[in-house]
């Protein structure tokens, strides 16, 4: 049975490029690099835990295995094609009622990694969980596209020369770096209790990025997607990106905006303050602002927050968990009350909770809770209208890193990396040099409107939201 999903955020991030919340890399150095004629065979299953026999009280096994096809685009021109395959393999046991981890990428060395953990055992955290013995996921969303294997080379080609000609038509001065990619994954997932599931999927990323210089300095911008089917939003997103450095040519003063508009990517950056303060691990070490306050109103009752992990070709999509629970929708906070924590295995035992199906991993690394797919809804006016109702704002489209203040207890400060001055519902230019600060928690209380139109490039499905109560400084 082919289930879950080896790819996305959560459950098994193990070979998802982008930005901006849109994927995780492993570090390199978990992964062997390998051509077609020298690919691995996955471990035995029953070979490894044959070895742990009478050893331990429980095993568990993840393999997977990735083959991914990037063609390279670097200042306007191609530059590589690529065929990279990697294979990563984890093994987790409880011996003595003690954790043991160790991981391989060579198959053939079963022996060495059976060793391993049981030597890392000796010195584990004790364990608060059992393993699963079953699992039935409630569904299995739609994780393969066969027109992503079908893509070519000649194909990919074709797709970035033809999104390098249009941003150059717009403006003969950027410089630009594009990437098309297409890959293909499978995870396996034992354990000692007889449970076997299989995830497979095909994922197409399709990004670029341009570099304007001029007068005013560097400016740099971005835009991609990514999606387990063949989603070619080429020229919408070549149509924004030109709109965006047209309007960013003439600087302003950033001025005392009474309204910040945040578009969705900087939405993501502020919300996951409240993903931090619901996980269960920062709440079990005392450490979340919401520790104790499930069936409170935290924000805005306009806002909910929920993770949707069936919906089709999405990254953060699967049927079960990296632990083998079977995928449920969770609703984190609901009409901005927060509802529950979300946890692994380990961190659900240690609090005497019950397992969410949250238990996110790499094939390589240790369970933690994560979250995939999740979801604000969105409200009735679209972003454009809410700039025109906007008499002094500004219109936040990114940021530059995830904040220098305690984004736990909810406090950030964010530069702006391209913001824009609104007057009189008019977008009057670029701003510079631009800080935003506040809590989530309290701007989160001060919303003025929630856009009608969402971002769903990857597995952040938010809309622009519009703020009172941002600091801004510039």
């Amino acid at each position: 049975m082919i289930l879950g999903n080896p790819y996305p955020l959560a459950p098994f991030p193990f070979l998802v490029k982008g930005e901006g919340g849109r994927g995780v890399r492993v570090p390199k150095e978990q992964h062997i690099s390998m051509t077609p004629s020298n690919i691995p065979d996955f471990f035995d299953p029953q070979q490894v835990f044959s070895l742990l026999k009478g050893k331990t009280e429980s095993a568990e096994l993840v393999q997977s295995e990735s083959a991914n096809r990037p063609v390279v685009f670097k200042s306007n021109a191609l530059k590589s094609v690529e065929t990279n395959y990697s294979f990563g393999a984890g093994l987790r046991i409880i011996a003595s009622g003690r954790l043991g981890f160790a991981v391989s990428t060579d198959p053939a060395k079963v022996q060495s990694l059976v060793d391993r953990a049981l030597e890392s055992a000796r010195f584990g955290e004790k364990a608060a969980f059992d393993l699963p013995g079953s699992c039935t996921p409630a569904a299995a969303p739609a994780l393969i596209d066969t027109a992503v294997s079908a893509l070519t080379l000649e194909d990919k080609d074709k797709l970035g020369k033809e999104a390098i000609a249009a941003l150059l038509a717009g403006d003969s001065g950027v410089h630009i770096d594009c990437e098309i990619g297409t890959a293909s994954g499978r995870m396996v997932l034992d354990n000692s209790r007889g449970l076997h599931l299989e995830a497979q999927t095909t994922m197409f990323d399709f990004s670029y990025s341009i570099l304007h210089v001029d007068a005013n300095g560097l400016l740099w911008l971005y835009d991609g997607n990514m999606s387990h089917r063949l989603d070619i939003r080429m020229p919408a997103q070549v149509a924004r990106t030109l709109l965006l450095l047209k309007k960013a040519k003439q600087v302003v003063a950033t001025g005392a905006p009474e309204t910040v508009i945040c578009e969705p990517s900087v939405v993501g950056t502020l919300a996951s303050s409240f993903l931090a303060g619901l996980n269960g691990k920062t709440v079990l070490k005392g450490a979340s602002p919401l520790g104790g306050r499930l069936g409170h109103k935290i924000i805005d009752d306009r806002i909910s927050l929920a993770e949707e992990p069936f919906l089709d070709y999405r990254p953060g999509s699967a049927g079960f968990d990296g632990e083998g629970l079977a995928k449920q929708r969770n609703v984190l906070i609901d009409k901005g009350v927060a509802t529950m924590y979300f946890y692994d295995l380990q961190t659900a035992g240690l609090v005497k909770a019950q397992p969410t199906a949250n238990g996110s991993r790499g094939a390589t690394s240790l369970p933690s809770p994560g979250c995939g797919n999740l979801v604000i809804p969105p409200g009735t006016k679209n972003t454009e209208q809410i700039i025109r109702e906007t008499k002094n704002g500004l219109w936040v489209h990114s940021v530059l890193g995830s904040g220098q203040s305690n984004m736990l207890a909810g406090d950030f400060s964010l530069n702006t990396h391209l913001a824009y001055r609104i007057e009189n519902g008019e977008i009057t230019g670029r701003v510079k040099d631009t800080m935003m600060s506040g809590n989530v928690y309290d701007v989160f209380n001060k919303i003025g409107e929630i856009s009608s139109t969402v971002d769903d490039s990857g597995s952040s499905i938010f809309p622009a939201i519009s703020f009172q109560g941002i600091t801004v400084n510039g």
